[in-house]
Order: C-alpha cells, then structure tokens, then sequence
C-alpha cells in the first residue's frame, strides 16, 4: 500500500520538565541521573499530556545525525524506538512502557561517519492506566515479537469503544509480548466504534476513523491532522489514505431498483466510495449501483433488512488502496466477493471470489469475508468469517493471482478454532508471520482472540480478551523494537 509520508512534528511545553507528577497526572520525570554523557549530544525530557504511559524526548546534536532513544527498567530488557532523519534537532514520542513502572532512558546518536554518541540518562515513572481496560491472557513463545499490537476493545451490546457511555475505556489499546498494556488512545471526541485498529502509515503515525472524521495520531497520542466527514453523512468501517493526502471513506445510500428473483422493486442499501481532500471537501465518488449487479444476491445476508425494511445488498467493511494499481481495493462481505476499482475510470478491474473473474485451482473461495488487503502485486490476504458455507468455518486465508491464467491459488490458511459469524482481521507480517484477529462472537462460546502464527500455523504470541468484549480489528506498530 503506498502511504503518504508527512511530517510529525511536536510542540514541547516547556512547563512540563518539572519532573513534579502533578501534569499529566501522575507519571514523573526525573533527570539527568546517570554518569555524563558523551560530549555534542543533550537529551531532555518531559511528561507527555496524553499519555501517562509516554514520554516526550527532546535530543540536540552539535553535528548532523540520527537518534534513537534506548529505555530499560528492572522487569524489561532494553528496548529502542524508531530513528529519526539526521539532523541536529530531534523530537521523539517514546511509547511502550507499563504502568507504575521506573525506567531508564538514554538518547542515542549516529554521525554519518558512523560514531555513536550517547547522552546522559534520565529516568521516567511512569503513570497508572485509565479506566475500564478489560481482563487480559497472553501466551507467548521465546519466538514472541518484541512490539506492540493495537486493539479496539468493544463492548458486544455497544456500537463504540469500551463499554459504551456508562462505561468508559480507552478507544484504542496497545499490549507488549507479555500482554502487559503499553500504550493507550482515548479518543473521547470520536463518535462511533472502534472499527479497526488503526493503520500504520509510514510515518509511524496511525490512521485512526472515527464516526465524524480521519485523524491521524501519532505514537505519543497527538493528533497530527484531521479530515472531516460530514460532507459524506454516514461513513462506516474503514478509510484509504491516499498518495495526494487525500482519504478514500466508506459511505451508504439507497435506491430502489427492480430485483425479478425476489417479485419486484426492492428497497436496496448499497455502498458508495468517497475521496475527500484535507479540507473535507468531495473530490470522487463512486457507487456500487452504477458498477455491480443490483439481482445478485448470493446468501441469506444479502437479504438482510434494516430497519427501514431495505435489504442489505453489499455491506462493504474494508477499504485499501493499491499503489502500483492505483486502485481500491474493496471487501464486499455480503456479496462474497472482494473487488479492485480503478480510481481514473472507476470500472472495476477484478472480481476475486465465487462468481468472480478468477479460477480457482487449490483450496476453498471465502465467504462474508473481513479486511482484505494486497500483501504483494499478485496475493491478496483475508479473514474468511464463513457465514454462507454450507460447513461454516473461520480462517485467515492468502490467495495468489494469476493474471495472465486468471485463476487464483490458495496459498496459505489457519482456521482460528471456532466459527466468528462477525468482526475479524488478517494482517502479513514483515516476520513472515501473520497477526490473526477472530474477535467477533465465537461458536464455541469463548472470548476473542488475536493470535501471531507462523508460516506452518503455529501461534507464537496468543491473546484472549475477556469481559465479552469485541475486538474488530488487530495491528501491530514498530514504534519499539528489542534494542540490539
């Protein structure tokens, strides 16, 4: 997926460095503590207003380099963040800390002819967590990734984040390998639900779509831009951001049209695509009612009906954008199909799925799928819910495409254990491995789950979310990495 790469640049209150716990909260900063540093290179930092499981890092440099901060305490081993680009000024969000901890940070830089240069160490207590984080089991291997995954944990009886208005929790959470929460987004203007986890852009900062607008926040919690939706009513599931720093949202309209097979004219709820450009402003449309077959309605969800007694035809719930396509690429649950759209002409290139452009030659089409994305130039992955197979199972599955044969292949699979009739995210990893979300209602009765699985299907990193909780989506972010 091309990702725009946009600066992320940080404010620092200067009142913040007084290491006092009294703002934020009660996370405290205290330095420097440690011997002296190495000469041409200065490391302060200062409590960070919107989390009390970060902090803001501010590093000076006499000659142009890279910087990295490493950071430790007595139950962690050494951790490091991303590096900035070389320069001499550097402002960094360090993230990945557990509550009610004490760590030890140190700035670290890289001059072009290779010295390092260390600063001086300071120290960081960090804060306790917010309220309403739900109960919490991981099971990890030695094989575990050091990093931090994103989860939106959703109330089943509750459209938004958390327990809904009477019980309050952090729109977004982020858990270390040891299932310990590290970091946290409360987003308390977003309306809606968590209907993913956020996607990372390249430059490290999430894409996060809220039921009014598209931010993007970075790893210390900030919101670094924002995108208003209005001018789109309704949007829901997902967002594409696009190359120009345009976003592509999902929206929903109504027509009536004649559906022979079901005795007439028919109240119909399609999907519709909407380019906005920084301002909200609509730059493209596009509907399902002018590029798909309006009689075509393969299972039982198609002919859902709302609650003004339309049926429920497409159902869209993922939107991603194709760089060397240029193209969207659309997961139409309820048609059991997912499609690439042309963004120039707006013609669908490709139909993948049952009754779709493709053969398939090995394993089994999808059905009432969720996320799906282009991993490579010819391989789409997906989470397969299942709905419609006369066998109802649940999978994360990867096709790959031919598209001088037009035939597909399965290439890969791993069934989740249980049945989710709902929810569920597949995400490729750059291990190789692949980050596993059934977190919608489960045949078997049991909680959701998030799990990383290795090439030959087996979990080295398990998650169970407890407290009925919902997870629609999981993401794992490289803002921390083991430090070498």
């Amino acid at each position: 997926m091309a990702r725009i790469t946009l600066p992320l640049l940080l404010t620092l209150a200067t009142s913040a460095c007084t290491g006092d716990g009294t703002d934020p909260g009660d996370s405290t900063v205290t330095g420097p503590t440690g011997a002296e540093g190495d000469d041409g290179i200065d490391l302060v930092l200062w409590e960070n207003p919107e989390s009390t499981l970060s902090v803001l890092a501010e590093v000076l440099l006499e000659v142009p380099g890279t910087v990295h901060v490493e950071l430790w305490s007595d139950d962690v081993a050494p951790l490091r963040t991303r590096s900035t680009a070389r320069g001499t000024e550097h402002d960094l969000e360090v993230v990945g800390m557990r509550a009610e901890a004490t760590y030890t940070l140190q700035a670290v830089a890289t001059l072009e002819d290779g010295t390092e240069l260390r600063s001086e160490t300071w120290a960081f207590e960090s804060g306790s967590l917010p309220d309403g984080i739900p109960t919490l089991s991981v099971t990890a291997t030695d094989a575990a990734e050091r990093a931090i995954t994103l989860v939106g944990p959703t109330a089943q009886d509750q459209g938004g984040p958390g327990g809904g208005a009477d019980e309050p929790a952090p729109y977004l959470i982020g858990l270390d390998e040891a299932g310990e929460v590290v970091w946290y987004y409360q987003g308390a203007d977003i309306t809606g639900g968590a209907d993913h986890a956020g996607e990372l852009l390249e430059d490290g900062t999430l894409l996060v779509v809220g039921g009014s607008d598209v931010r993007s926040v970075s790893p210390g919690g900030a919101e670094t831009w924002t995108i208003p939706t209005n001018s789109v009513g309704h949007t829901h599931h997902d967002a594409a951001l696009l190359p120009s720093g345009n976003v592509v949202v999902m929206g929903q309209t109504t027509e009536t049209v004649p559906v022979p097979s079901l005795g007439g004219e028919q109240d119909l709820v399609g999907d519709v695509l909407v380019e906005l450009d920084p301002d909200g402003n609509i730059v493209w449309t596009w509907s399902a009612f002018d590029h798909l077959d309006t009689t075509r309605f393969p299972g039982t969800l198609s002919k859902n009906r709302n609650k003004d007694g339309a049926l429920d035809w497409t159902h869209s719930n993922a939107l991603f954008y194709v760089e060397h396509l240029d193209a969207l690429l659309v997961s139409v649950r309820h048609q059991n199909q997912v499609i690439a759209i042309d963004r120039d002409s707006s013609e669908v290139l490709w139909t993948l799925g049952a009754d779709g452009d493709f053969a398939l030659t090995s394993g089994g089409w999808f059905a009432s799928q969720h996320a799906a994305s282009m991993v490579s130039e010819d391989e789409v992955m997906l989470y397969d819910n299942g709905n419609e197979k006369a066998d109802p199972e649940s999978r994360a599955v990867r096709y790959r495409l031919d598209f001088a044969t037009w035939t597909a292949e399965q290439v890969w699979s791993w069934d989740v254990g249980a049945y989710t009739e709902n929810l569920g995210d597949a995400d490729l990893l750059e291990s190789g491995n692949t980050l596993v979300c059934a977190g919608g209602r489960r045949s078997d009765g049991s909680s959701a789950r998030i799990a990383e699985v290795t090439a030959d299907g087996d979990p080295t990193w398990d998650l169970v979310v407890g407290d009925d909780k919902w997870v629609y989506r999981a993401t794992r972010v490289d803002w921390i990495r083991a430090a070498e």
